[in-house]
Parts: C-alpha cells; structure tokens; sequence
C-alpha cells in the first residue's frame, strides 16, 4: 500500500500555506484560497488528504481524497 499523500493548510504569519513534507508549496492571504488550492494539490493523486488548521494551530478539519 502506498502511504498518504498529506497536505496541510497551515498559518504562516498573516498569510496560510500549503505545506507538504515540512515544505512550503504556495501561501495565500486568505485561508479559503489555500483550502482550495490543497484540495487541487490532493484531487492531482489518489491517497491524498488535506489537514486545515485554525489561527491558533488546532486541528480545524481533514478531507480525503
């Protein structure tokens, strides 16, 4: 089986990234638009999950794909 593919929307200062594997894909200002743009990044490869995180670094919510 081969392992998850797992994309994280995370605060980063005033901004919220995308991250993969301790790495910053892309950042947006607003959380919505990094949601979206980690959903697309996961929807590309089967086995993927997206992890959103509020402001305060708790989880908010995950999506599978």
């Amino acid at each position: 089986m081969s392992a998850r593919n797992i994309y994280q929307v995370k605060p980063l200062g005033d901004q919220w990234a995308v991250v993969k594997e301790n790495t910053v894909l892309s950042s947006y200002p607003l959380k919505k638009s990094a949601v979206a743009a980690a959903q697309k990044f996961a929807n590309k490869i089967i086995s993927s999950q997206v992890i959103v995180y509020r402001k305060d670094g708790s989880l908010q919510k995950p999506f599978y794909n």
